[in-house]
């Protein structure tokens, strides 16, 4: 019994796929390391302490830590996190639709 012959269109098609493939991963894990460094960490605290969300910007500190241990400002935004944290919210909750609502009638006015 003969073995099979592979087409070589299909030996290409294989090559492609597979190069394909290995430069996804690379853009990826490019990325990923590019995601960790000290400034995309300040830029994910800052937007986190934009949004309210004090844990979130607690995760990004530890990470931030982790990486530039020696970074002066990272106890200061740690505090403030915790300090937001434990102090009840001044502001009132509200849902979407109540905003939308107070939106239109300061429109009006």
């Amino acid at each position: 019994m003969a073995p099979e012959r592979i087409s070589p269109l299909t030996v290409n098609r294989s090559r492609a796929f597979y190069l394909v493939v290995l430069t996804g991963v690379a853009l990826f894990i490019a990325s990923t390391a590019a995601a960790d460094t000290p400034q995309s960490l300040w830029n994910q605290v800052k937007a986190s302490l934009k949004q309210g969300a004090y844990r979130e910007a607690l995760q990004s500190l530890d990470a931030l830590q982790a990486a530039s241990p020696q970074d002066p400002w990272a106890p200061l935004y740690r505090s403030l996190c915790e300090l937001r944290l434990q102090s009840p919210s001044t502001f009132a909750q509200i849902s979407p639709a109540q905003l939308a609502a107070l939106k239109a009638q300061l429109r009006l006015e």
